[in-house]
């Protein structure tokens, strides 16, 4: 119920700021914060359970080496004569696989999950 209260006050305010944007930004907010309410209560039951030392800075190795491919390889395709669709999903490709290294530990979690 806070939840739903905070999302029509917020999402009233920004969208008077931002148009309809703004109800989205409203959105994302508010689940935002709904879920780091939820893990810091998972917190309490399960201590350590928001210790990403090290897996927050490969993560953030990986988003710039996934970035920096894809801005990349979109960039050296967009003169090719090929659809734009092509070119978005080669780079989204490209970029996924360059991130795979530095998250090979979380996604070999995943897969025994």
């Amino acid at each position: 119920a806070l939840g739903a209260l905070a999302f029509v006050f917020l999402g009233i305010a920004l969208a008077l700021i931002f148009g309809p944007a703004g109800i989205a930004l409203a959105n994302a907010l508010v689940f935002s914060g709904i879920a780091l309410t939820l893990l810091l209560l998972l917190n309490r039951q399960i201590p350590g359970i928001l210790e990403v030392r090290g897996t927050l800075g490969r993560v953030l190795v990986a988003c710039l080496a996934s970035g920096l491919v894809t801005a990349g390889v979109a960039f050296a395709a967009a003169s090719l004569p090929i659809p734009n669709v092509l070119v978005g999903l080669l780079a989204m490709g490209a970029g996924a696989l360059a991130a795979v290294p530095f998250i090979l530990p979380e996604l070999r979690v995943l897969v025994k999950l």
